[in-house]
Formats: C-alpha cells, sequence, structure tokens
C-alpha cells in the first residue's frame, strides 16, 4: 500500500480522520487519525515520523496496522525554520491533545503508545522520559502503557547540535538537557528499541547502552531487535516485532 501526506491511504478495516489541528499552525500541527473499524476502548499507537527534523517523512507503515490498534499520525514543525526546541513542544502538545481527544473518537486515553521513527523515536523518547515537557499538561511517563522508539538517536540529535551551534563534530556525543539517555529510571514505561545492525554512526550502541542502563537500574520491560543485515531507513518499521510487542503489552 502507498503511503504518503499528500494521499493517506488506510487500511480498509480503519476510519480515517484526517488533518486534526493540535497546535496555532494548521500547516505544520496536525494529526491523521486511523482508527480501527467497529471497535471502541481501543488503543492509540501515537507515532512521530523521521526525517531529521528537516525532512516530512511518512513511515508509520500500514501494512502492521492489524485493526487492533488506532494510529495517530503526527506531524511536526521542520527545522531549520523552527530551531529546537520547537519539535519538542509539539511532541508533547500533540501527545496531550491525543490524551485529551481519544476518547471522542471512541478509543481510550489509558491505553496510549508514543514512538516513532529516527528524529521521531528521539521526540518520543525525551518528550516521554523529561518530565518537564508533558508536566504543564499534568501528563508524565506513567500516562503511557508502552513506547516504541525505532533507530533513535539516543545522545543529542546530531542535527539539534548543528542548528544550536554545539562545538565540535555533530557526531561528538552529547548527552545534556535534550538527550533521552539523560533521564533514565526503572518506572519509565515497557519499551522495544528497534535498530539496524547496520544503522547511523553509533545509533545501535546508544540504544544497546539505554537499553543496559534501564536494565541495570532495575526496569522490568526494555529490548533491543537488531534487523540484521539493515542500514537506517523507513524498512526498519518491521512487522512481526512490533506486532508481537504491542500485542503483549495491550494483552490481546
Amino acid at each position: 500500500m502507498g503511503f504518503s501526506w499528500d494521499n493517506f491511504q488506510v487500511p480498509d478495516n480503519y476510519e480515517l480522520f484526517e488533518h486534526i489541528v493540535y497546535g496555532d499552525d494548521p500547516e505544520s500541527q496536525f494529526i491523521n487519525l486511523a482508527i480501527p473499524r467497529g471497535k471502541v476502548d481501543f488503543p492509540t499507537l501515537i507515532w512521530f515520523h523521521g526525517g531529521g527534523m528537516s525532512e516530512i517523512l511518512c513511515d508509520s507503515n500500514p501494512a502492521m496496522w492489524d485493526g487492533t490498534f488506532a494510529v495517530a499520525a503526527v506531524r511536526y514543525r521542520m527545522a531549520p525554520a523552527h530551531l529546537p526546541p520547537a519539535q519538542y513542544a509539539d511532541t508533547a502538545a500533540a501527545i496531550a491533545f491525543i490524551y485529551q481527544h481519544i476518547e471522542e473518537y471512541y478509543g481510550n486515553k489509558n491505553k496510549l503508545i508514543p514512538g516513532g521513527l529516527s528524529a521521531g523515536a528521539n521526540l518520543a523518547a525525551l518528550t516521554v522520559f523529561d518530565p518537564k515537557w508533558l508536566a504543564p499538561y499534568d501528563l508524565s511517563c506513567k500516562n503511557f502503557m508502552a513506547i516504541l522508539l525505532v533507530s533513535g538517536q539516543m545522545t543529542t540529535h546530531f542535527y539539534v547540535k548543528e542548528l544550536l551551534k554545539y562545538p565540535g563534530h555533530t557526531l561528538q556525543p552529547v548527552i545534556d538537557e535534550l538527550a533521552p539517555l539523560n533521564y533514565l529510571h526503572s518506572d519509565l514505561p515497557p519499551m522495544l528499541l528497534i535498530v539496524g545492525e547496520r544503522d547511523m554512526p553509533g545509533r545501535k550502541y546508544e540504544n544497546l547502552m539505554m537499553c543496559d542502563l534501564l536494565q541495570c537500574m532495575g526496569h522490568k520491560d526494555v529490548s533491543v531487535h537488531i534487523c540484521q543485515g539493515m542500514n537506517h531507513g523507513e524498512h526498519l518499521v518491521v512487522k512481526k516485532p512490533i506486532l508481537e510487542f504491542l500485542h503483549r503489552v495491550i494483552g490481546e
């Protein structure tokens, strides 16, 4: 099935609600919500697209949408027109909007699963891990069933470092207030990390390190799936491990 923001098609067992605006910029801050037909009280995967915060991808892979959960595909403001942390603010606003409104579409606000690919995974991780982003909406990491992070940068994102003029090479790892690794604790939601065996420089090892540290801190449900032979890209949104993880945490 073809999938793009200009031609947003969903499987037949889903109903689509397009261009639900969650911010002040209707061209950049909107959600396409696909809900499973004939179901209520369903969980919702909140998906933040990749593209390095500068490219608008459409990568949530409807081939894995099996009718047991909704998918809220989120668009957010792009850099460099909007400098970080605008993208993190949008992520928090979109999550809060879905929490506040998903029951209008027959979903369950207590069954939300933030996630994303690449830059989207970085956005979802930092926004859920660092309590300051969701606190203004009276939300925290405890409000989510799980988190799904595909090839996310867990140190400070390379493009954020470039835009904000960090010293040194953009590959120099930094763990500061914009790094998910700076906010690890054992009470984070159940978590699946997916990376390619030949992913972007350091990406596999950042995810392995985060998993290892969380396990050592006492986190009971975190794992890494390494896609053998794969590099970075949308093909890492792989159906089998994602559906196995989602069905387990959902309880179906």
